[in-house]
């Protein structure tokens, strides 16, 4: 099977791996999450110094600073 998928164009191949990401994206209670992935989570969320996310001002002046 992975063989016949690897000849189609790259075009092709990027729409199945799309409906593919869209069809387990459609049910996510059904994609088992490892449990470090778990452990992970729950260490972070757990340490207040966590910086969780930044403004897109942020983001935008830390590409600015480092473009060419």
């Amino acid at each position: 099977m992975l063989e016949s998928l690897l000849r189609l164009p790259p075009a092709e191949r990027i729409q199945l791996i799309e409906e593919a990401w869209e069809s387990l994206a459609a049910s996510p209670e059904s994609v088992p999450v490892p449990d470090w992935h778990r452990e992970l989570l729950d260490e972070r969320l757990a340490d207040p110094t966590e910086i969780g996310t930044r403004t897109w001002e942020e983001v935008k002046a830390g590409v600015r600073r480092s473009a060419p």
